[in-house]
């Protein structure tokens, strides 16, 4: 269905892939911190 609506289709991937990043940065702050903890 969105093949119909290119630039909605890219403006979607675009956002969704933004958050993603996000997430995946959230989540190696974290890690780090355990890590950095666990070796205190």
């Amino acid at each position: 269905k969105m093949q119909r609506y290119p630039r909605l289709r890219e403006e979607t991937e675009r956002i969704i892939t933004t958050y993603i990043r996000e997430k995946e940065q959230s989540c190696k702050d974290q890690i780090m911190m355990l890590i950095d903890c666990e070796l205190a």
